[in-house]
């Protein structure tokens, strides 16, 4: 299993993050920031490049 695909909504002060697998499992967080939004969308943003390819089930490792 590997991730092949992150999505990224924001709404107002939150942020929604789907996880997508090769194998169509899929999961949901969320989070929420204060101030700087755009600064935000871009921290979750660069991450998300580097979790592709990655197992999701090794949390230690991301």
């Amino acid at each position: 299993m590997r991730i092949e695909q992150i999505e990224t909504f924001v709404a107002d002060r939150f942020f929604f993050l789907r996880l997508t697998t090769d194998d169509d499992a899929q999961g949901v967080g969320e989070g929420t920031f204060w101030s700087f939004p755009r600064a935000a969308g871009s921290v979750v943003n660069s991450y998300s490049d580097m979790l592709l390819g990655h197992d999701p089930m090794r949390i230690e490792c991301i």
